[in-house]
């Protein structure tokens, strides 16, 4: 019989067998080691010093908690609703930020896709990115166009990231420059990825948000319409791996504290 996820209100004690620590299970399987446990355990003191605790969670229960908070978090983009895009647990990863009470406040996925037919502008446009079967599952007259040129050079290993969402009472506390940057160097060393790419509204752009989440590139554009989510005009954002490892190297430039050993030793 299939187990019920637990309620995100619930305290610990129900939620906890549904989630495994981030920094207790996050393994280093490609770049540089020191550099990547560095980043881990820094990103990982910085939420515990706002009392959020961040652990791996089914693909399923991060459908679960949007829906319960559909009064502050728009419905999954279709890229990470597990019902139609087929998002899991092997072909990416949910993250789920918890406070002392084990209320859930924070959210963030990332999903790969190893693109070796198609660039991801034809998998966007042919809407294959957002469903197992879009004949059967896009909406009546759904359609997207991207204009973003670079979109159209892009095949291999790519990762979407995204389904980031933080609790109203949690949003301004610098989280924006955290989660983001923790997925996709998670990413980085989980699939060895050529690129880590997202989508991002205007006015969340113009907010510099793309700018404090660590990408490197922001082309215009993606537009969406008749979609789950209504009609779209979104930025391409995007950064490469060398990019990234860059940019990640250059964070870590100030003294830092000693290496979690756990995360380190687990290096490949």
């Amino acid at each position: 019989m299939q187990q019920r996820i637990a309620s995100p209100f619930l305290r610990r004690t129900s939620a906890a067998r549904f989630s495994k620590p981030f920094l207790s299970h996050a393994s280093i399987d490609y770049g540089p080691a020191e550099v990547l446990a560095r980043l881990f355990l820094r990103w990982d003191d910085d939420l515990r010093k706002r009392r959020i605790h961040l652990s791996f969670v089914p693909a399923e229960q991060l459908l679960y908690v949007n829906r319960q908070n559909s009064e502050s978090w728009r419905p999954l983009f279709p890229v990470f609703n597990a019902e139609v895009s087929g998002f899991n647990d092997d072909n990416g990863f949910a993250l789920l930020g918890r406070n002392d009470d084990g209320q859930v406040i924070a959210a963030q996925a990332a999903r790969l896709y190893n693109l070796k037919n198609a660039t991801f502008k034809e998998e966007t446009e042919s809407l294959r990115l957002l469903y197992t079967d879009p004949e059967q599952l896009k909406q009546p007259g759904e359609t997207c166009t991207v204009s973003a040129k670079s979109a159209d050079r892009f095949r291999g290993r790519v990762v979407f990231s995204g389904a980031v969402w933080y609790h109203p009472d949690y949003r301004r506390q610098g989280l924006t420059s955290i989660l983001p940057r923790l997925t996709k160097a998670y990413a980085l060393t989980k699939w060895y990825t050529d690129f880590v790419v997202s989508f991002m509204a205007e006015d969340v752009v113009k907010g510099g948000t793309a700018e404090r989440a660590g990408y490197a590139h922001v082309d215009w554009d993606v537009i969406m319409k008749n979609s789950m989510l209504g009609d779209l005009r979104l930025a391409f954002i995007w950064s490469s791996a060398a990019e990234l490892m860059k940019y990640f190297t250059g964070y870590l430039a100030e003294p830092d504290p000693e290496i979690y050993p756990v995360v380190y030793d687990r290096a490949a």
